[in-house]
């Protein structure tokens, strides 16, 4: 990684150097593995931010002899320029610095755990795992950026391929412009049994059917009982096969068939009754971690337990959505959940889950047996009903079950 960090410095030395700090944005001095080197950088930043093109003789008579630890610094920063004429994509480069810095650190906190005294493992995995899921984040640092600087990241952002992952239903993703996109929060709130749990295995089962590995938390109904439904439809039979016929070599034959086809991961289950808030902090960040995943689907939000004593229940739902909110967007993935209302036909936490949501839909079943999605609110994007009363986006199929987009 040393030649890497010789050739983005030397790039920066070989001219326009303003232009191209302008796309590491994200690369700091603390990335950099060569303590020279990190100086280096720093005083090409500080000359570009008074104007100055940072070559290499700009360079030397700022720079102390001292820092380039007994080599001649004339010569090895004419040796960086010439290393600098090879660069093309200087960004990939910033990228590999930045990516070995990560695995050094990653590094340096399991070394450091492993050689401490654990007298409370629940507590250590949480902060070991707290480590490792914002060290990406942390890295970043903070910095001042003008807004020419801005127009640049935002036209980068541009040229990079949108992370939006569609859900599978036509209507939903419309009203979404596009799908679930990464680092947002969406959730759909409704009363006990109108099938938001069946919403929630609907897109689950799009989304693994397309390969996009998500994590699903059943902290409602058993990831056994979802699962069962998303067999269930790719046979296009009902749930209670499961139970009645299942001992039949026929039936028994068809699970073993479509199981056949699960070769790649897109979906891994969490199972747990009434997740605790430690708990989900560990479990999304390892499924970050160990499998990549694109998204986090949560059924419910206020199945979530852990509220301190003496804290307003309200509050700690807001509390556990803003954490959820702030970890996507550290991690680069969405989240997509469901909240219960209560008798009065309010959702707990309202509050909270509505500032740190991005978009927020009332489930609602029509007379005639079709659902649709009322849109409360949605921060980015237009506030765009699914669907209506009068004509419904969904309907039921019970063989899963799962829901279906009405013609």
């Amino acid at each position: 990684m040393i030649e890497a960090e010789q050739k983005l410095l030397g790039s920066l030395m070989c001219g326009d150097a303003a232009t191209k700090l302008t796309k590491l944005q994200d690369l700091q001095e603390s990335h950099f593995e060569h303590p020279t080197h990190a100086k280096v950088y720093e005083a090409i930043k500080k000359a570009v931010s008074e104007g100055i093109e940072p070559s290499c003789v700009y360079l030397k008579q700022s720079m102390p002899e001292s820092l380039f630890e007994g080599e001649n610094g004339s010569r090895y920063l004419a040796d960086l320029a010439g290393l600098g004429g090879m660069v093309l994509l200087i960004r990939d480069l910033a990228n590999a610095i930045i990516e070995s810095n990560i695995r050094r650190e990653t590094k340096y906190i399991l070394e450091k755990y492993h050689s401490s005294d654990i007298t409370n493992s629940t507590e250590t995995i949480s902060k070991l795992m707290e480590e490792l899921s914002s060290l990406k984040e942390g890295k970043k640092g903070w910095q001042l950026k003008t807004f020419q600087q801005m127009d640049a990241a935002v036209f980068s952002e541009m040229e990079k391929d949108a992370k939006v992952y569609s859900t599978g239903i036509k209507a939903l993703d419309t009203a979404m412009e596009g799908g679930l996109q990464a680092t947002r929060s969406y959730y759909v709130a409704g009363e006990s049994g109108v099938g938001k749990t069946v919403l929630l295995g609907t897109v689950s089962y799009n989304l693994h059917q397309a390969r996009v590995p998500h994590l699903f938390i059943a902290a409602e109904m058993g990831a056994m009982q979802i699962h069962q439904r998303q067999l269930a439809r790719r046979m296009n039979q009902h749930t209670h096969h499961f139970v009645s016929s299942r001992t039949n070599n026929n039936f028994m034959g068809k699970v073993k068939q479509v199981m056949d086809g699960d070769e790649a991961i897109g979906g891994v289950y969490h199972d747990e009754n009434s997740i605790s808030f430690e708990k989900l902090k560990q479990v999304v960040s390892q499924a970050v971690t160990k499998y990549g995943i694109k998204g986090i689907i949560l059924d419910y939000i206020q199945l979530v337990t852990g509220k301190p004593r003496g804290e307003n229940m309200a509050d700690f739902i807001g509390e556990v959505a803003q954490w959820l909110a702030s970890f996507c967007g550290k991690n680069d993935v969405w989240l997509l959940s469901v909240a219960q209302l209560n008798r009065d036909g309010d959702i707990l936490g309202s509050g909270g889950i509505k500032r740190a949501c991005d978009q927020l839909y009332h489930m609602k079943k029509t007379v005639g047996g079709g659902y649709w999605l009322f849109c409360d609110k949605s921060r980015y994007t237009f506030q765009t009903d699914v669907g209506s009363e009068a004509y419904p986006a969904f309907r039921l199929n019970t063989n899963g079950a799962y829901f279906e987009e009405v013609a």
